[in-house]
């Protein structure tokens, strides 16, 4: 009796291994051949009618690239959800994968957002704010993480503004061959210079030796030259 119900397992074991397999050989297919550099050919691939090329395939992947599509060699399209009715040679469409790049100027002129490709060297352009000097990008708020530009961009970016007070310069002439320059911040008092060596020296002016210049107490947002004049 044990072995009469093996023979009957054995017998439909076989019976269901026979349809599933005709049922395999009996089902359409078509054959998919993937073209590198207009010359080279994978090997074959088999897509069943009715199947995704993305169940058949799989979704191509490179580095820094995002997949679009399968093209024909007449540059039809084929998508990942997409079935196919015929054999084909296809391309794999790639484009790069791009990163947004938002700037916060604090106070300086507006900047709208770029996108970056991944992998490159990104130098952002620097922004503008009257009477600063700007210092450099940074990755936080706080402004204590510096971007460096030379290390290769692999995600989206908030890049953050630092300035700094930009240094104005006075010039006192006393004659063609003597000058003497300072520097200050707008924030700082106006630097002014000893002229008691001088016994003829009346006073200093910008343009017009008539117009004597009035000494400011800070600094202003503006290089001045002086011009000694004398009595």
């Amino acid at each position: 009796m044990k072995k009469l119900v093996t023979f009957w397992l054995f017998a439909l074991l076989i019976i269901l291994t026979g349809c599933v397999r005709r049922d395999v050989f009996q089902k359409q297919s078509y054959v998919v051949h993937i073209i590198y550099m207009d010359s080279i050919f994978s090997s074959p691939s088999v897509v069943y009618k009715g199947e995704t090329l993305e169940e058949a395939l799989g979704v191509p992947f490179q580095v820094g690239k995002e997949f679009v599509c399968w093209e024909t060699m007449e540059g039809d399209r084929y998508y990942p959800k997409d079935t196919i009715t015929d054999n084909q040679f296809f391309y794999e469409i790639f484009d790069d994968i791009k990163y947004k790049v938002v700037f916060e100027t604090n106070g300086g002129v507006p900047m709208e957002p770029i996108y970056v490709s991944h992998g490159v060297n990104f130098v952002p352009a620097s922004p503008i704010q009257f009477g600063l000097e700007f210092e450099g990008w940074f990755l936080n708020s706080a402004l204590s993480i510096p971007y460096l530009s030379y290390t290769p961009i692999k995600s989206d970016l908030h890049l953050y503004a630092k300035w700094r007070h930009r240094e104005y310069t006075v010039y006192y002439q006393f004659s063609d061959n003597e000058w003497y320059r300072f520097s200050a911040y707008p924030t700082e008092s106006f630097p002014t210079i000893d002229t008691s060596q001088y016994p003829t020296f009346e006073y200093w002016f910008e343009t017009d030796p008539q117009v004597p210049f009035v000494f400011p107490s800070l600094m202003p947002n503006r290089n001045i030259v002086l011009r000694a004049k004398y009595q």
